[in-house]
């Protein structure tokens, strides 16, 4: 006998476990089973019996003691060959017998030993009862908010009511729940199922706690409302606060990271998942990354998407970090300030140390390990399956380490002058880009053995001088221009004073809102200079028109709008050499409401008919 028959209230549960289908084959038989049975009619010894239903409703055998049970009871026939349960005679018999007794709490009894529903079938059979006995079906409280004594028998139960039809069971009416998924493409329900089952924060909540009893089985049912609905499953799963475990990396992880790979539904979920719970969008992106490495510029496409690039780059494990910095530092789109690695890479190397360190070290050896460091400024993303670097951001790098020589741990010190060497004797043409490097004899660039920390302090101080001069007038722009002009074309410690200047002057681009009028027009005018007089090139020209692209979309009359006004002033004769900037320049009446005359200039050029007169 099962564990249903054992215990007080389970002798109606007992014989019809025993009896099997002739107990309920018609009214008069199951009222003389109910009778014989009368002293159990309690809510548990009730809930019990139709555990037996349930449990017993696709095929039962008889007890060898059934005959002696009928012949007891009396008026029952074995004979009768019932093929399944009469519900209906049930409940009725019980209700007439018993008319006083609680249907809720029969349901809530539900949680037994033995409890189990196999399948949609024994569902039905379930909740047909209980509105035989005038519920309005399954009570959601008998299942939800709680946890079983019988987790296999609840989970059970849940398995069958999330893909129920909703007149059969639905979650529609339950007070906790999530908003509706606005906007899925392919007709995808906003509430994902019919029965509206994974709009329903109880039930995730329930299948949390339900987890750490059967992993399995609940890893199974959401597997189940991921192909259903996938979004409004992961959307309310980050809305329970409850500990998923392991389901956290296998359901909510994986989910997200299909998201940050690219969905038709990516742009609705992400946004809102980022605003829910971030640290899940986060481990999505670690998650896709370790799949694959190349999907890192669609990472950095969602972390801007999203707002959050620099809390992505402040909260990911470091590998992914670096390599999302690095791409960054090429890829910022032009309606976006220049993202600067170098104060990034400053700021981490401050918090985090030596193991932040050692990271980009390991970052710097493979790229150049698996050639790919792209000597020019820009070029494929990837390359043979690797993603690229170019050589700006590792002489970035190798600048940004050096300077943490001094505190560094002998291995990291020995470990960073073995890529340098190893950077160096793969492209030599990297000394001009190390700022500052060096020696004016043409000595090691940063991290060889030659590097004099005092020589590497004297060349910023002796780039901050001239700025310093520049802007308490001692010189004049077109002064500090053409200084600038022949230090790029003189002796190695000139050219490290130039790349240090022209540096220093893009970072400081983030804090152009803050500067006092004078000195911010005197700094655009030199912005403007080094542009039209070819002194930036490359990655360095794209970083200084992503500038100005920006700081001309700033409302007219703001700090960055009359620095984009001054700047532009001084190259516009070479705007025709560049339609798609000039493009960009004219995406909003920015420009014109700020200067129409020059916004007339623009739009000349945009075509190629030339840009008339101006500059300084």
């Amino acid at each position: 006998m099962a564990a249903l028959a054992s215990g007080r209230g389970s002798k109606l549960a007992s014989l019809l476990e025993e009896l099997g289908y002739p107990a309920t084959a018609t009214e008069a038989t199951a009222a003389s089973v109910v009778k014989y049975a009368s002293d159990s009619l309690d809510p548990a010894g009730v809930a019990a019996a139709l555990g037996v239903i349930v449990r017993t409703a696709e095929a039962h055998a008889q007890s060898d003691r059934a005959e002696a049970l009928a012949s007891a009871i009396g008026g029952l026939s074995l004979s009768d060959r019932a093929k399944g349960w009469n519900v209906n005679a049930l409940v009725d018999a019980i209700k007439g017998v018993a008319p006083g007794l609680d249907w809720d709490a029969v349901a809530a009894g539900l949680d037994q030993p033995g409890f189990i529903v196999k399948d949609q079938a024994a569902f039905k059979l379930l909740v047909t009862m209980l509105r035989r006995a005038g519920l309005d079906g399954l009570p959601s409280s008998a299942v939800l908010n709680r946890i079983w004594a019988n987790p296999e028998g609840q989970l059970s139960l849940l398995r069958q009511a999330v893909i129920a039809p909703p007149d059969l069971f639905s979650f529609k009416s339950l007070p906790r729940k999530q908003a509706p998924v606005e906007g899925l493409a392919n007709s995808a329900s906003r509430n994902g199922t019919a029965n509206e089952a994974w709009m329903s924060l109880e039930l995730l909540d329930t299948l949390a706690r339900l987890s750490e009893a059967d992993h399995a089985a609940v890893r199974s049912l959401l597997e189940g409302g991921a192909s259903m609905a996938p979004e409004v499953l992961l959307l309310g799963f980050v809305q329970i606060r409850a500990n998923w475990g392991v389901l956290q990396r296998e359901i909510g992880d994986a989910l997200a990271s299909n998201y940050v790979a690219g969905h038709e539904n990516s742009g609705i979920v992400l946004g809102r998942l980022w605003a829910l719970d971030p640290d899940t969008l986060m481990r999505g992106m670690c998650m896709l990354y370790e799949r694959d490495a190349t999907s890192i510029n669609r990472i950095l496409d969602v972390a801007q998407e999203v707002g959050g690039l620099n809390v992505v780059l402040e909260r990911t494990p470091y590998p992914l970090a670096i390599e999302l910095a690095a791409v960054a530092a090429r890829c910022t789109p032009q309606t976006q300030p220049p993202w600067a690695l170098q104060p990034w890479l400053q700021d981490r190397l401050a918090v985090c140390g030596v193991p932040f360190l050692q990271a980009a070290l390991h970052f710097l050896s493979e790229k150049l390990s698996n050639g790919a460091v792209l000597p020019g400024g820009d070029g494929p993303l990837q390359s043979n399956g690797k993603v690229t670097v170019t050589l700006a951001v590792v002489a970035t790098l190798l600048r940004v380490l050096h300077e943490k020589m001094g505190v560094m741990p002998d291995g990291a010190v020995a470990a960073l002058r073995q890529v340098h060497s190893q950077a160096m004797s793969a492209f030599p043409s990297l000394a001009g880009l190390l700022v500052p490097a060096g020696d004016s004899n043409g000595g090691q660039a940063v991290g060889g053995p030659a590097a004099d920390p005092k020589e590497l302090e004297d060349i910023e101080k002796l780039a901050n001088d001239y700025f310093q001069k520049l802007y308490t007038g001692e010189l004049s722009v077109a002064e500090v221009v053409a200084t600038l002009s022949s230090f790029s074309k003189g002796s190695s410690r000139e050219k490290q004073v130039f790349h240090c200047m022209v540096h220093n002057l893009f970072d400081e681009y983030q804090f152009f809102t803050k500067y006092p009028d004078k000195e911010l027009h005197t700094t655009a005018v030199l912005f403007g200079s080094l542009v039209r007089e070819r002194l930036v090139t490359d990655g360095p020209l794209a970083t200084a028109l992503r500038c100005v692209a920006e700081a001309a979309r700033s409302p007219p009359g703001s700090k960055l709008s009359k620095f984009a006004v001054d700047a532009l002033t001084q190259f516009r004769d070479e705007l025709p050499a560049w339609p798609e900037f000039c493009t960009t320049l004219l995406q909003t009446d920015h420009l014109k409401q700020a200067d129409a005359e020059l916004a007339a200039v623009v739009e000349k050029a945009q075509t190629g008919r030339g840009a008339g007169e101006g500059g300084e």
